[in-house]
């Protein structure tokens, strides 16, 4: 909880500093009216001790009574896929299903763009056992009044006895127990590395029956925290400089440093970056970490020797892949096809507890209208926001001709980050938000000129060697402010610049220098986004220049929370 409180992105971001000030008061007011503060969690450590004992004004040497639960679990046998591609471990899965097995199958994904998440295994596991009784639950069937996984939460063990397959996603990662004994025959559970390795171990052993689990876990976590260290110190001093940096730049609108150094923030943005270094560290050895959990707890870990011959791997791939982007595009037609609402039953919608696929379709159409400025909204452009475009668009539009828009785009967002906490920011919120420190840097580097449609490029290209030095001279800076360390070589760093817009350089051709050198050329790629992208950004031009005509809403802050890359 003091994680999520620290570092989630729901809607507890829009009041952070006020929620951590309430925090603080009631831990104080528990000590000095000599009560008691209690804590429980799955996963303690010093981390949370020490951030608490901060809060209620401990000493850090103050006494606490731990009870420690010394059970030691008889463990359970465990099947690991680290050897093999994840192709094997569904092979498995399909044949355990085609063999008669009723299977919970846990997995840290719910969208349709996941090959493995909620939503694609369900398409694909129902198109080859139509015949099988099929479960999804997730935040999206579980808050849909019309699906069988709605209010089934309270009632898990007489609900999934009535299924061959139970799909869940980290909605069901923690204190949910499904006790029923001999219904599933096994356990298996997949994670890319976006889950926290404790959260995937806890959500595979939500069936507590000690049935064997099959396992498959990318070798390193996906996103990491700040920039990436797994020093407390780094982290800290390179996203409190990230977030001055950002306020420096927004000088001449009167903003002042004085916005992230309220009373709370010493001790809150300290305990983040503790936090934050230690899910760092587990993102690096994200397969390790999870095996060597497992094993603590006494679980007996096997290896599966990869026995997959790679023409039977590509098959299986492409047929995930097509799967799942067939689920994207039907997700995007819906959403296109959806019924047009406005902003008062948009916001009635987005505070609805429980809402159906119709009325998320429609709320989700709404917010595309007005995130890209269109009256119509095309299944092409749905889907393309779906794959990620909106960051890379917002980002290239602030660098190009949008760049006069920047500081009320800015401004408005930490706005919106103090408007709910007394003037206060939540430092990290500030670095992630702001996008001025992360343009200025890539202005700074010319790196618009990578945008040149017609202009080609190699490695001795005067412009880009100038590029590729500044990035090098200053490594720390660049991944600070641009999220990514300088590649090895001028093309790899000009890739690296232009991913962050969404384009890349592709090979053209060798030039023959001599009789023994010749030279790879690239130039920009043709922009495969299914978006017109100068047309857009006329229309993002037009409205963040013009000056609003009525009272912005909620729905108006769709990048409010935008994390830069």
């Amino acid at each position: 909880m003091l994680w999520h409180l620290l570092e989630s992105d729901t809607d507890v971001k829009n009041y952070r500093t006020t929620v951590l000030h309430n925090l603080r008061q009631l831990l104080t007011h528990a000590v000095r009216s000599g009560g008691q503060i209690l804590l429980s969690d799955a996963d303690l450590s010093d981390l949370s001790l020490n951030f608490v004992k901060q809060m209620a004004g401990l000493p850090s040497d103050y006494p606490l009574w731990l009870a420690v639960n010394e059970y030691q679990h008889s463990g359970w046998e465990v099947t690991n896929y680290s050897h093999s591609p994840v192709e094997a471990w569904y092979r498995d899965l399909l044949a355990a299903i085609a063999s008669g097995e009723r299977l919970f199958i846990a997995t840290a994904s719910q969208k349709p763009g996941s090959p493995f998440g909620t939503i694609a295994l369900e398409a694909a596991i129902s198109a080859q056992f139509p015949d099988k009784k099929l479960l999804r639950l997730d935040s999206e069937t579980l808050g849909d009044r019309t699906h069988p996984a709605f209010g089934a939460m309270g009632h898990l063990n007489e609900v999934v006895i009535d299924y061959d397959i139970v799909l869940a996603s980290p909605s069901l990662e923690t204190g949910v127990s499904i006790d029923v004994r001999g219904h599933f025959s096994s356990v298996w559970a997949y994670s890319a590395g976006n889950l926290p390795p404790t959260n995937f171990v806890q959500m595979l052993w939500r069936v507590r029956d000690p049935v064997p689990r099959r396992i498959w876990t990318n070798h390193t976590g996906i996103g990491t925290i700040g920039n990436g260290s797994s020093s407390y110190k780094s982290l800290l001093t390179s996203t409190s400089t990230r977030a001055r940096e950002n306020l420096h730049l927004l000088r001449e609108f009167d903003i002042s440093p004085e916005c992230i150094d309220g009373e709370i923030a010493p001790i809150a943005t300290r305990a983040w970056a503790r936090y934050g270094a230690r899910f760092n560290a587990h993102h690096w050895r994200y397969r390790d970490t999870i095996a060597e959990l497992l094993e603590s707890q006494g679980h007996t870990l096997t290896t599966w020797e990869n026995d997959m011959d790679k023409p039977e791997q590509i098959l299986l791939r492409e047929q995930i892949r097509d799967i799942s982007e067939q689920e994207q595009f039907n997700r995007a037609q819906e959403e296109a096809n959806a019924a047009d609402i406005d902003d008062e039953k948009a916001t009635e919608l987005q505070e609805k507890r429980s809402t159906s696929p119709s009325e998320q379709r429609q709320l989700r159409k709404h917010i595309l209208k007005k995130r890209y400025k269109v009256e119509q909204v095309t299944p092409e452009l749905a889907l393309a926001d779906a794959k990620g475009a909106y960051r890379p668009l917002r980002l290239e539009f602030f660098l190009t001709v949008g760049r006069d828009a920047l500081p009320e785009r800015d401004c408005r967002t930490l706005s919106s980050l103090t408007e709910n906490n007394a003037g206060e920011a939540f430092a990290p919120d500030v670095a992630r938000a702001l996008l001025s420190s992360t343009v200025d840097a890539l202005d700074k580097i010319k790196a618009a000129i990578l945008l040149d449609p017609d202009r080609e490029w190699h490695k001795d290209d005067p412009d880009l060697v100038a590029l590729f030095g500044h990035l090098t001279r200053d490594p720390q800076g660049c991944k600070r402010r641009l999220g990514f360390s300088p590649g090895k070589s001028a093309i790899a760093a000009g890739n690296q610049i232009l991913g962050l817009f969404g384009r890349r350089l592709e090979y053209v051709r060798h030039d023959r220098l001599d009789s023994q050198q010749r030279r790879r050329v690239y130039r920009l790629a043709a922009d495969d986004i299914g978006i017109d992208r100068r047309a857009l950004y006329e229309r993002w031009l037009n409205a963040d220049l013009s000056p609003p005509n009525e009272q912005p809403t909620a729905l108006d802050s769709v990048e409010a929370y935008w994390t830069p890359p």
